[in-house]
């Protein structure tokens, strides 16, 4: 995100780039924000692991329950089946819960930081930055996009770091249940990464053109208010209402777009998992008709199949969001990265 020394319009700037080279990159100048924060960040990544534990153990202690046990009228082995799936929600609850605690002061606290250090830079630059960019604008950018980081990184982060690690968990842990009716589950995500490669450029411009229409209106009523006065004694309250009503409706138009295309991750993510649900339980009961499958583990894969795919819908809404962030982050860096082309004179 740099800027040549002499230019101070951030309409310049470079453009998100929904890659994953950019979101690394975009990754590592924002880690600077969270120094100090890795120990507890870390006791957040430890409850999500708990979480994932519990997402992968429960249904297999179920088909274990049924098979083993419920056939078998084995009430001593059910009843310890009971015990291990209480401890392990209960290790689950306590891990829910502290999670948003951990998680909520470290946001706020790498939110401070970030507000104080754009602040500081605007301090540093010349008063040509200030002309050639709209006030609202400015403000917007440190108010409405660092909030917009703010939520990312306190809400869908860690969401997404549960999603994936239980992604992975429950994947790995079906290949060794059953090799076959891991494979129909695994086949549907071909659809899901093609919908997301497809879509990801999509909404990271659709997510950019919201957060710049946000600005204007934010800068168009910044200016409007502080020149009420001369607008009123020069009756010109028509023409600037026409004017605001002009960029409210571009406001509005980009927005819609940008959260209908947010929001349309989730029902592609939704039927590739309805319909690996469906082919397993197909398969699965022929399997068992067969003798080559178990009910109890039926039940469990059908339960693995939802656990697996549930997820890549969380995953897909995160994704949204996170380009969200992407276009937030690139806005705000934008006047993080600009240079100042006076001498600065040496304090006496």
């Amino acid at each position: 995100m740099s800027s040549t020394p002499f230019d101070y319009s951030l309409a310049n700037a470079k453009k998100p780039d929904s890659q994953l080279s950019s979101v690394l990159a975009s990754a590592s100048q924002f880690k600077v924000f969270l120094e100090g924060e890795w120990l507890p960040i870390l006791v957040g990544v430890g409850t999500v692991l708990i979480n994932t534990a519990s997402n992968v153990l429960t249904p297999f202690l179920i088909a274990k329950g049924i098979d083993d046990y419920i056939t078998k009228g084995d009430l001593g082995g059910l009843g310890q089946i009971l015990l291990m799936l209480g401890g392990l929600y209960l290790l689950a609850v306590f891990a829910g819960y502290l999670q948003p605690r951990i998680i909520g002061h470290v946001s706020q606290r790498t939110l401070f930081r970030l507000r104080g250090t754009l602040f500081d830079k605007l301090q540093s630059l010349p008063a040509r930055f200030f002309q050639v960019n709209r006030t609202g604008d400015i403000i917007s950018r440190v108010n409405n996009d660092t909030d917009k980081l703010n939520s990312f990184l306190s809400q869908s982060i860690f969401q997404f770091m549960s999603s994936f690690f239980s992604f992975i968990g429950v994947g790995i842990f079906i290949l060794f249940l059953n090799l076959e009716l891991a494979i129909i589950v695994w086949l549907a995500i071909i659809f899901v990464v093609l919908a997301t490669r497809i879509l990801s450029p999509i909404v990271s411009k659709a997510n950019t053109r919201s957060l710049t229409a946000n600005g204007a209106i934010t800068a168009q009523a910044s200016e409007d208010l502080a020149n009420f006065k001369a607008i009123v004694a020069f009756n010109k309250q028509s023409y600037f209402n026409t004017k605001f009503d002009e960029i409210n409706q571009t406001n509005f138009r980009s927005a819609f777009w940008a959260q209908s295309l947010n929001g349309f991750f989730n029902p592609v993510y939704n039927l590739a998992g309805n319909i690996a649900q469906v082919i397993v339980l197909f398969v699965g009961l022929g399997m068992v008709a067969g003798g080559t499958l178990s009910v109890g583990l039926l039940i469990g894969f059908v339960s693995y199949t939802q656990k697996f795919y549930e997820p890549l819908r969380i995953l897909g809404a995160v994704w949204g969001t996170m380009q969200e962030a992407l276009s937030a982050w690139a806005r705000v860096s934008s006047v993080l990265s600009m240079e100042n082309n006076l001498k600065i004179l040496p304090k006496n």
